[in-house]
């Protein structure tokens, strides 16, 4: 009797071991929700739906080019596809701003980009072979080098947020709280 596993369709996967609709879904989720939704709107900039259009067609084809150009594909899926989404949030500036803001979509928002560079943030392809002396690295513990990373940039992201607590004026501090927790949620 042959297994389940034996009967299922083989995935394409990636270098890193994603699939094509791994890697596609969290930017696909995010893009739609942040950038599509936006540019979709009655009076948007064509600008804005270009970039938009460009930033869905970056992270396609990065998703297609990862089995066969790991690093075309993490240019064009990564790089690529979030420079396309600023320029359309560049070009929509009107419809993204703050007095048009939902909170809920805001948070939704930003769970599909955290998702996305979840995805998206995993190994990067080699360049050079692995015995090579320009991929040495200066610390031999990989691990304690990103965790002292991660631990420095969430120091540097807590000082804005710890200094809006020190705003007296009611309406200052709204809008000290809301610019400091704004880089968080991009």
């Amino acid at each position: 009797m042959a297994t389940a596993r034996a009967l299922a369709p083989s995935v394409p996967k990636s270098p890193a071991g994603q699939g094509f609709s791994d890697l596609l879904a969290p930017g696909l989720y995010a893009w739609c929700i942040t950038v599509a939704w936006p540019a979709a709107q009655h009076l948007a900039p064509v600008e804005a739906r270009l970039l938009a259009g460009a930033a869905l067609a970056s992270l396609v084809g990065g998703a297609v080019l990862t089995r066969f150009w790991p690093f075309a594909a993490r240019m064009a899926g990564l790089w690529l596809f979030v420079a396309c989404s600023l320029g359309a949030w560049a070009m929509l500036g009107r419809f993204i701003a703050t007095a048009h803001l939902d909170p809920v979509h805001g948070l939704l928002g930003a769970v599909g980009w955290a998702a996305f560079a979840i995805v998206w943030g995993g190994e990067r392809p080699a360049l050079d072979p692995p015995d090579s002396p320009a991929r040495s690295l200066p610390w031999p513990d990989t691990r304690r080098r990103a965790a002292l990373i991660v631990g420095a940039v969430a120091a540097a992201a807590a000082i804005p947020i710890a200094l809006a607590w020190w705003v007296q004026s009611t309406e200052r501090a709204l809008l000290a709280h809301a610019v400091s927790l704004r880089p968080a949620l991009l």
